[in-house]
């Protein structure tokens, strides 16, 4: 024990904690960064317990209080006019859109709490208030009694009757089968029940727009807007307490209440106010705040030493928008920590702007783990960031960084959370909608010059990129098996497969040639001419992050356009090696651009008015949206859905090729693909036979990691796809199917430690009402229907709301002609699993699996045909 924590120990109470096994003493600070006494530095993510709102050492804030100091005052006394004091409480009036705003300051958030319930209580003589489960608002006699969190409670005595109400708590087993409207619902049904049994001048309802101390908990967007409508109706009051809120840290909103719609009667702010500096605070409605009978005066609230600061504190946040920077950076990250979700010890990740945290539970019983939660503190402390912890049960980490947190630090903390493999392979930041503008910005710079360049120049460039991404083929597939998972193979299978439309690219001359003819009319003649549409964007999915973008922008590049790739988050890095080819190969900048992010950038992206075409890979309930909204906004778009890919096998087939075909087909990439196939149509009278070949297949099957040579099917993509997929085996039994292989148990190489493995699974007696069979399950599973005929197989394909590929196994030539006329399906294989046309045919589904059109061969989509008429007058 050192001897500060000795002493510590024999004068301060034992209720008073501290953090750490070795208790840190901080003893200097810079920006976002602390020393402590042994001469460490440690990247700060709770800011003492969200109070340096700014940061360590800022030189506005600390010249603003030397500036006072000066002048020989640091107090006198809230009795005389204190202009700073005046000039901070005008500006918090106008940005708190309270009307007729005024303020009281006090020294902490407790003091301003306990002043809101003594406001609220007094304008409606009762001492009844409703708080929330959960909550915490404060140490005082008062506030103790409003606080919903048993491990801040240290008093059941109270000089309130306090009720509490639920709205943070949907992931409980009362609630987590409710939608959020209808959580809500049941909360304001709540609320009236609670009113119906409280004397009818309830006083208030004192709410954090975000639980601090309750582990950054959040009630759903618009319910403190459901609950104001009651309390209306009652002349009930309606407090938010801000302290942790306040001042642009959620990022969406300047106060956290802002995000439900609603504007309250009072607000309580504290911590970030002074950077450091004890600030505190109430602004209410004037005519709530001047009904205090009785004088008040705060001795030490409002000091010019506090208001000196806090008031560069508040215009450093404003002049400099940290609110924004606290949206992107916040968003960066808890994009980063949402892959901790697949993790057995994490129940949740959760949080707005620079406020997040991470709930911790036993690896096995799923119970809530304070201690694992405390382990974890410890761990980020040796790599060097330090974090905070709350929740009811104490099992929560809580970060609140600075609002001045820089990109790079931003990654930094991420990197040191995320525990999944111990080693750091890269970071990518996630754009908003600045950066979007500013890759399209960059592609709409380039397109003139670009669309100007001979296509002999252009080809050229295409056949540098083509040499360069040939001869680094292998390291580009390495890339994709280690974010992804699938196995080199299959990696290298898709790269392969991206690199022959770079090969049709780069005959584009010959694919621009427009028609003529001679003498429409009299001494006119006629011909059509391709010119490129100008900046196009492609959203692309995960299940193939080489091969897919390689299907859009070749032949966007060689027709003339320029391009924003917009990669799936969860395997990014293949994106930034084509880019690193491209550039190598010559491309001029801005033609090829690549922009990180999630769905702000992908509405960025169909919503830019710079952005004339935009091609998309993904679900189908994506899909739609996509091409709605980029319809709705005047772009040539197609949108490629989900599958449900149909194989038939009739009794004249070769079985033996057609059990071959169902287990790569079905199970290659992990059947994380749209072209896989998944529902196997076999008439009955070969369905035993062709079964017991398939269980022999599966059964030799090797099971992976992706870099293990005797690997033939990896992992899926996350733990929560693989939780999603296995339930579609137990949903399937329950529905009458039979399970016939269960990939759960199927061996892994070398164990498979924590991966998110599934292995190959079959369900037989698949009926076309089940689950299993309606819903694109996009993982190693087959259904198995069995049918009396050719027809009832094709009635069943055609009936199925998908239509992307399909397949046919006979030997039959009739069927096989008859099966490609009367099939609805864009793709149809004969004998072949996987009908993918070659690079220069057309790729496409049809019904729910393709929305809009790029054309048959993609160059009429990326540089559209116009006519001329041509025609000279006869000299003479």
């Amino acid at each position: 024990m050192s001897e500060l924590l000795s002493r510590h120990r024999a004068v301060m109470p034992s209720w008073s904690p501290l953090y750490y096994e070795s208790p840190l003493e901080i003893v200097s600070g810079k920006g976002s960064r602390v020393t402590d006494a042994e001469g460490r530095t440690y990247l700060d993510f709770f800011t003492g317990i969200v109070t340096n709102m700014l940061g360590y050492d800022v030189a506005e804030v600390r010249e603003a209080v030397e500036r006072q100091i000066a002048k020989g005052v640091v107090h006198t006394s809230a009795l005389y006019l204190i202009r700073s004091q005046v000039e901070l409480a005008e500006k918090i009036a106008r940005l708190s859109g309270i009307p007729d705003a005024k303020v009281f300051f006090t020294n902490s958030g407790t003091e301003a709490n306990e002043t809101a319930l003594l406001l609220a209580t007094h304008a409606r003589g009762s001492d009844e208030v409703l708080a929330m489960r959960g909550s915490y608002h404060g140490r005082s006699f008062g506030t103790v009694a409003v606080t919903g969190n048993r491990a801040w409670k240290n008093s059941a005595l109270s000089p309130l009757n306090v009720h509490y109400l639920h709205g943070t708590d949907h992931a409980s087993p009362l609630f987590r089968d409710l939608s959020e409207r209808e959580y809500i619902d049941r909360c304001v049904a709540d609320l009236r029940a609670v009113l119906d049994t409280t004397a009818p001048n309830v006083a208030c309802l004192i709410a954090e727009p975000i639980q601090g101390v309750g582990g950054f908990a959040m009630p759903p967007e618009g319910l403190y807007g459901a609950y104001k409508e009651v309390l209306d109706e009652h002349g009930i009051l309606f407090v938010s307490d801000e302290v942790q809120t306040g001042w642009g840290r959620t990022g969406t909103d300047f106060f956290g209440i802002g995000a439900h719609g609603v504007t309250p009667d009072a607000m309580t702010f504290a911590k970030g106010l002074g950077n450091g500096f004890a600030v505190g605070g109430v602004v209410a409605r004037g005519d709530l705040m001047d009904g205090l009978g009785a004088l008040g005066v705060a001795t030490f609230g409002g000091n010019p030493v506090s208001m000196a600061a806090a008031g560069a504190t508040l215009d450093y946040v404003l002049d400099h928008d940290l609110q924004d920077n606290a949206l992107r950076q916040g968003r960066t990250i808890l994009e980063g920590l949402r892959a901790l979700r697949e993790l057995p010890c994490v129940l949740d990740v959760r949080g707005k702007g620079l406020m997040f945290a991470v709930e911790m539970v036993d690896f096995e019983s799923g119970a809530p783990s304070p201690a694992l939660a405390a382990g974890v503190l410890e761990a980020t402390r040796e790599r060097g960031l330090l974090v905070g912890k709350g929740g009811v049960h104490g099992n929560v980490l809580r970060m609140a960084p600075p609002l001045t947190l820089s990109t790079e630090e931003a990654a930094e903390g991420r990197d040191i959370l995320n525990p999944a493999s111990g080693q750091i392979t890269g970071t990518v930041d996630l754009a908003g909608p600045a950066e979007v503008d500013a890759a399209v910005a960059a592609a709409r710079a380039a397109f003139p010059a670009w669309r100007d360049t001979p296509l002999s120049k252009r080809v050229r460039t295409l056949f540098r990129f083509r040499e360069l991404l040939d001869s680094r083929s292998d390291r580009l597939a390495e890339i994709v098996s280690a974010e992804h998972g699938k196995v080199l193979s299959d990696a290298k299978g898709e790269v392969a497969r991206g690199l022959e439309v770079v090969d049709f690219a780069c005959g584009v001359p010959q694919l621009l040639k427009g028609d003529f003819s001679e003498n429409v009319s009299t001494g006119v003649d006629s011909y059509s001419i391709r010119q490129p549409v100008g900046v196009v964007a492609g959203i692309t999915p995960f299940n193939f992050p080489a091969m897919v973008p390689m299907w859009m922008f070749p032949l966007a590049i060689a027709c003339g356009n320029t391009f924003v790739l917009k990669p799936s988050e969860k395997d990014p890095s293949a994106s930034l090696m084509i880019a690193e080819l491209w550039a190598e190969a010559g491309l001029p900048d801005g033609v090829f651009n690549v922009v990180q992010g999630d769905k702000v950038a992908v509405d960025a992206l169909l919503e830019h008015p710079d952005v004339a075409a935009v091609g998309f890979v993904g679900s189908t309930p994506i899909a739609r949206y996509v091409y709605r909204v980029a319809a709705e906004h005047g772009k040539r778009v197609q949108a490629l859905g989900g599958a449900k890919n149909h194989m038939v096998v009739l009794p004249d087939a070769d079985l033996d090729l057609a059990a071959d075909a169902a287990v790569s087909a079905g199970f290659g990439s992990a059947g994380e693909r749209c072209m896989a196939i998944s529902a196997v149509a076999v008439v009955d009278s070969v369905a035993d036979d062709l079964m017991e070949r398939i269980r022999e297949r599966v059964a030799r099957l090797r099971v992976g990691p992706g870099d293990d040579d005797r690997s033939e099917m990896g992992p899926l993509v996350t733990r929560e796809h693989r939780d999603k997929v296995a339930s579609y085996l137990e949903s399937g039994v329950r529905e009458g199917a039979t399970l016939a292989i269960d990939g759960r148990v199927h061996p892994v190489l070398g164990g498979g430690g924590d991966g998110f493995w599934l292995g190959p699974s079959v369900l037989d007696h698949v009926e076309p009402t089940m689950s299993c069979y309606r819903e694109e399950i996009f993982g190693p599973v087959l259904s198995v229907l069995r049918v009396r005929d050719y027809d009832e197989a094709v009635g069943l394909i055609n009936a199925n709301p998908y239509g992307n590929g399909t397949a046919i196994f006979t030997n039959d030539g009739g069927a096989a002609r008859r099966f490609q006329n009367e099939i609805e399906v864009g793709m149809v294989g004969i004998n072949v699993p996987i009908p993918v046309p070659m690079a220069y045919y057309s790729f496409g589904g049809w019904k729910e699996s393709l929305f809009g059109d790029s054309h048959v061969h993609g160059t009429e989509g990326q540089r559209p045909e116009g006519g001329v008429d041509l025609g000279f007058p006869t000299n003479g």
